[in-house]
């Protein structure tokens, strides 16, 4: 599996090579003081189709 080590974000971003397999996450930190509430808000989108990887597992 590859990172997004060799992104360039201020640049363009290169294509995956086919064959490969590409994994992501999202994560956020955030402290919450002793009964107080905070919001962390999400937006990701995305175009794939099918995701295959290489031990057989597909998600749509």
């Amino acid at each position: 599996h590859r990172s997004f080590d060799q992104v360039d974000l201020h640049g363009m971003l290169m294509p995956s090579e086919k064959g490969s397999s590409i994994g992501a996450a999202i994560a956020s930190s955030v402290t919450v003081p002793s009964n107080k509430v905070r919001t962390v808000t999400f937006a990701l989108a995305w175009a794939c189709p099918q995701v295959k990887f290489s031990s057989g597992k597909a998600y749509h």
